[in-house]
């Protein structure tokens, strides 16, 4: 196994805040998003957080048990990608640091449910067929 040697000075360190529950209590923002609209959708959350609304996104439900094709959420902060596989629903761990910014992509041409939630969720993932 080859070592990985590491420059401490150009290491990256994001503060995320996971496994909390925030101080607003635990909250999810339900998404319903049209791919036949666009293959692509951008979040941005700061004006929320900053309302104190929702102070922080730490996972994500995802419905993709309609599609045929693969659905992916991406945090490009920490750059983070999740895939859900056709047919599958996932509870996910999102890195998502302030302020949330969350991508969407699919090519299913089908509205897909989302759940944003502020605390934890455990990592699962299951076929619907």
């Amino acid at each position: 196994m080859l070592p990985l040697a590491i420059d401490p000075k150009k290491l990256a360190v994001y503060t995320t805040q996971n496994l909390l529950v925030p101080a607003e209590g635990p909250r999810a923002i339900p998404l319903l998003l049209d791919f036949s609209l666009s293959q692509a959708y951008s979040l941005n959350l700061q004006n929320s957080e900053e309302l104190r609304r929702m102070t922080m996104i730490q996972g994500v439900f995802i419905d993709n048990s309609s599609s045929i094709t693969s659905v992916s959420v991406s945090c490009p902060i920490t750059g983070q990608t999740i895939t859900v596989a056709p047919g599958h629903q996932a509870y996910k761990t999102l890195f998502c640091p302030y302020p949330s910014q969350i991508n969407f992509f699919s090519t299913s041409g089908i509205v897909l449910k989302f759940q944003l939630t502020n605390f934890p969720v455990v990592n699962d993932d299951w076929s619907t067929t």
